[in-house]
Protein backbone atom coordinates (compact mmCIF):
# COMPACT_ATOMS: atom_id res chain seq x y z
CA UNK A 1 0.00 0.00 0.00
CA UNK A 2 1.42 3.77 -0.49
CA UNK A 3 1.95 6.44 1.00
CA UNK A 4 -1.00 8.20 -0.52
CA UNK A 5 -3.36 5.33 0.14
CA UNK A 6 -2.22 5.31 3.68
CA UNK A 7 -2.87 8.76 3.91
CA UNK A 8 -6.48 8.75 1.81
CA UNK A 9 -7.40 5.90 4.30
CA UNK A 10 -6.23 8.19 7.37
CA UNK A 11 -8.17 10.91 6.49
CA UNK A 12 -11.26 9.59 5.30
CA UNK A 13 -11.61 7.29 8.24
CA UNK A 14 -12.76 4.29 5.83
CA UNK A 15 -15.79 6.27 4.70
CA UNK A 16 -16.46 6.78 0.69
CA UNK A 17 -16.76 10.82 -0.12
CA UNK A 18 -16.96 13.07 -2.71
CA UNK A 19 -13.60 14.68 -4.18
CA UNK A 20 -15.12 17.84 -2.47
CA UNK A 21 -15.91 16.84 0.61
CA UNK A 22 -12.66 14.52 0.90
CA UNK A 23 -10.41 17.93 -0.04
CA UNK A 24 -11.85 19.54 2.90
CA UNK A 25 -11.62 17.08 5.13
CA UNK A 26 -8.19 16.70 4.08
CA UNK A 27 -7.18 19.97 5.11
CA UNK A 28 -9.09 19.77 8.29
CA UNK A 29 -7.88 16.72 9.44
CA UNK A 30 -4.47 15.95 8.05
CA UNK A 31 -3.13 19.27 7.51
CA UNK A 32 0.97 19.28 6.06
CA UNK A 33 2.84 21.28 8.04
CA UNK A 34 5.68 20.68 6.46
CA UNK A 35 3.92 22.48 3.08
CA UNK A 36 3.31 25.12 5.16
CA UNK A 37 6.66 25.40 6.21
CA UNK A 38 8.37 24.73 3.21
CA UNK A 39 5.50 27.61 1.54
CA UNK A 40 6.76 30.37 4.38
CA UNK A 41 10.36 29.38 3.98
CA UNK A 42 9.70 30.43 0.34
CA UNK A 43 7.77 33.66 0.94
CA UNK A 44 10.95 34.40 3.43
CA UNK A 45 13.60 33.68 1.00
CA UNK A 46 12.01 35.71 -2.01
CA UNK A 47 11.30 38.80 0.56
CA UNK A 48 15.04 38.65 1.62
CA UNK A 49 15.56 38.33 -2.15
CA UNK A 50 13.70 41.40 -2.94
CA UNK A 51 14.89 43.44 -0.06
CA UNK A 52 18.57 42.63 -1.42
CA UNK A 53 17.52 43.85 -4.74
CA UNK A 54 16.17 46.97 -3.36
CA UNK A 55 19.14 47.48 -1.56
CA UNK A 56 21.39 47.19 -4.73
CA UNK A 57 19.20 49.12 -6.46
CA UNK A 58 18.62 51.99 -4.18
CA UNK A 59 23.14 51.66 -3.53
CA UNK A 60 23.56 52.54 -7.56
CA UNK A 61 20.91 54.91 -7.94
CA UNK A 62 22.67 57.29 -4.73
CA UNK A 63 26.46 56.37 -6.95
CA UNK A 64 24.57 57.64 -10.17
CA UNK A 65 22.99 60.68 -8.34
CA UNK A 66 26.94 61.48 -7.66
CA UNK A 67 28.06 60.90 -10.82
CA UNK A 68 24.96 63.11 -12.70
CA UNK A 69 26.35 65.86 -10.08
CA UNK A 70 29.91 65.65 -11.21
CA UNK A 71 28.92 65.92 -14.68
CA UNK A 72 26.54 68.30 -14.17
CA UNK A 73 29.39 70.72 -12.73
CA UNK A 74 31.64 69.81 -15.51
CA UNK A 75 28.57 70.82 -17.98
CA UNK A 76 28.54 74.28 -16.88
CA UNK A 77 32.30 74.77 -16.82
CA UNK A 78 32.14 73.45 -20.27
CA UNK A 79 29.39 75.68 -21.06
CA UNK A 80 31.25 78.56 -20.53
CA UNK A 81 33.82 77.76 -23.32
CA UNK A 82 33.34 79.56 -26.38
CA UNK A 83 32.14 76.71 -28.94
CA UNK A 84 32.84 78.42 -32.17
CA UNK A 85 36.48 79.28 -31.67
CA UNK A 86 38.73 76.78 -34.08
CA UNK A 87 40.80 74.89 -33.13
CA UNK A 88 44.58 76.40 -32.39
CA UNK A 89 47.25 73.85 -33.81
CA UNK A 90 50.05 76.01 -33.03
CA UNK A 91 49.45 75.55 -29.44
CA UNK A 92 48.62 71.83 -30.10
CA UNK A 93 51.46 71.06 -32.31
CA UNK A 94 54.38 73.49 -31.55
CA UNK A 95 55.78 76.48 -34.11
CA UNK A 96 58.22 75.17 -36.56
CA UNK A 97 58.09 71.31 -35.57
CA UNK A 98 55.56 69.60 -37.71
CA UNK A 99 53.31 71.18 -40.93
CA UNK A 100 50.09 69.53 -41.06
CA UNK A 101 47.35 69.88 -43.41
CA UNK A 102 44.16 69.91 -41.86
CA UNK A 103 40.86 69.12 -43.76
CA UNK A 104 37.19 70.00 -42.09
CA UNK A 105 34.61 68.06 -44.77
CA UNK A 106 31.88 70.85 -44.72
CA UNK A 107 28.98 68.58 -46.62
CA UNK A 108 28.94 65.21 -44.97
CA UNK A 109 25.35 64.69 -45.48
CA UNK A 110 25.37 66.04 -49.22
CA UNK A 111 28.79 63.66 -49.64
CA UNK A 112 26.87 60.15 -48.16
CA UNK A 113 23.54 61.03 -50.11
CA UNK A 114 26.09 61.39 -53.13
CA UNK A 115 27.46 57.93 -52.90
CA UNK A 116 24.20 55.71 -51.09
CA UNK A 117 20.54 55.71 -51.49
CA UNK A 118 20.36 54.60 -48.07
CA UNK A 119 21.94 58.01 -46.63
CA UNK A 120 19.42 59.99 -49.13
CA UNK A 121 16.42 58.80 -47.86
CA UNK A 122 17.59 58.02 -43.96
CA UNK A 123 20.46 60.49 -43.41
CA UNK A 124 18.35 62.66 -40.73
CA UNK A 125 17.42 59.67 -38.77
CA UNK A 126 21.03 58.46 -38.81
CA UNK A 127 23.19 61.56 -39.39
CA UNK A 128 25.84 60.78 -36.44
CA UNK A 129 26.58 57.45 -38.29
CA UNK A 130 26.58 58.91 -41.54
CA UNK A 131 28.85 61.80 -40.36
CA UNK A 132 31.47 58.95 -38.78
CA UNK A 133 31.48 56.57 -42.00
CA UNK A 134 31.88 59.71 -44.26
CA UNK A 135 35.08 60.69 -41.93
CA UNK A 136 36.33 57.56 -41.88
CA UNK A 137 36.22 57.22 -46.25
CA UNK A 138 37.48 59.62 -46.30
CA UNK A 139 40.56 59.30 -44.16
CA UNK A 140 41.17 55.82 -46.55
CA UNK A 141 40.73 57.61 -49.66
CA UNK A 142 43.32 60.28 -49.16
CA UNK A 143 45.58 57.98 -47.39
CA UNK A 144 45.14 55.84 -50.65
CA UNK A 145 45.66 59.24 -53.53
CA UNK A 146 48.74 60.02 -51.17
CA UNK A 147 49.76 56.50 -51.23
CA UNK A 148 49.84 56.14 -55.12
CA UNK A 149 51.90 60.31 -55.53
CA UNK A 150 54.50 58.13 -53.52
CA UNK A 151 54.40 60.23 -50.69
CA UNK A 152 54.30 58.85 -46.93
CA UNK A 153 51.47 59.94 -44.45
CA UNK A 154 50.24 59.26 -41.19
CA UNK A 155 46.43 60.09 -42.09
CA UNK A 156 44.51 60.00 -38.83
CA UNK A 157 40.81 61.07 -37.89
CA UNK A 158 40.39 63.76 -34.96
CA UNK A 159 36.89 63.70 -33.42
CA UNK A 160 36.42 66.98 -31.66
CA UNK A 161 34.06 66.97 -28.29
Amino acid sequence: MSVVQKLYEHCSLGKRRSSGQLGLLWTKLCPLPLWGVLMNAVLVALLALNLFVLGVVLWRLAVLSRLNALLDTELKVLRQIPQDQSLDLDELLGRGKRTVIVMDILNPMEVAASQSWFADRFGSVAAPLIRRIVYDQAVKNIHREVAKWGVQAQVTLHRGA
